[in-house]
């Protein structure tokens, strides 16, 4: 099976303040159901926040019925969301931070794809 990975950037308006916010959407399709069950997606946000020294405050996780969760991590430098549909193997995450340094696509992309094997990875780097 092969595997792409899409990355986008949507660049704003020349302004004075340069911007605080860091903010990557990141959507996978294709993810085998067994790596997107709710414990996995627990794993998954805490390896890696590890892995981008992202700092976690506290964290909510909501299973839905029959399947489906919401994983939510405050960290000191923002937010991580995680929403998983694993009857379509997909998920859509967003990570929200005021650090210093970008989360580098190649290694965010290599990152996933270790973890969650998907088919397809679309990153979204918006800018404000």
């Amino acid at each position: 099976m092969n595997s792409y990975s899409r990355v986008a950037q949507l660049a704003p308006t020349k302004k004075e303040t340069p911007s605080l916010v860091k903010h990557v959407v990141i959507e996978c399709h294709g993810i085998p159901q067994s790596k997107i069950t709710h414990e996995k997606l627990l794993e998954f946000a805490t390896s890696l926040c590890e892995h981008f020294n992202l700092h976690i405050v506290t964290n909510y996780d909501h299973r839905f019925s029959p399947y489906g969760s919401t994983i939510v991590y405050v960290l000191e430098e923002s937010h991580l969301a995680i929403h998983s549909w694993p009857e379509h193997g997909y998920i859509h995450c967003d990570i929200v931070t005021c650090a210093p340094e970008d989360l580098g696509f190649s290694e965010l992309r290599r990152f996933i794809s270790n973890a969650l094997t998907p088919v397809s990875t679309n990153i979204l780097r918006l800018r404000y």
